[in-house]
């Protein structure tokens, strides 16, 4: 059962990708980087499974688009104890767009290159 005080934790990962299959794969490692994170003790937000092929709705939405998307994951992340960029954030527009952010408002970065993180490593 998940405790009341869980530290939430946004996961970035990249998104996008050239192909059909690139954006599953993607998905893919966002889902398992999360899952990872649960184990760990975090509650999670991940963009990336959360609204997961929303673009097909860009009509219902009066077509917003990508800066959408952006500005609604910033106000997320702003609710966040700490985020974690996943492998490969440096080749993802939104995911550097994330990680300047969470600079600028002092949440707390970690890097799935130095491994996953317990939620006893943020202050």
């Amino acid at each position: 059962m998940p405790e009341e005080n869980m530290k939430l934790i946004f996961v970035s990962t990249p998104y996008s990708a050239n192909s059909w299959a690139g954006v599953k794969d993607n998905i893919l490692d966002a889902e398992i980087l999360s899952v990872q994170l649960i184990a760990r003790g975090w509650a999670v937000i991940t963009p990336a499974k959360n609204t997961a092929l929303y673009e097909k709705y860009e009509k219902l939405l009066d077509g917003k688009g990508y800066d959408f998307w952006i500005k609604l994951y910033k106000c997320i992340l702003e609710r966040c104890d700490a985020i974690i960029l996943s492998e490969g954030w440096e080749d993802s527009k939104g995911a550097m767009g994330e990680y300047r952010h969470a600079g600028k408002k002092r949440i707390p970065i970690f890097f799935e290159c130095d491994g996953i993180p317990e939620p006893e490593d943020i202050s």
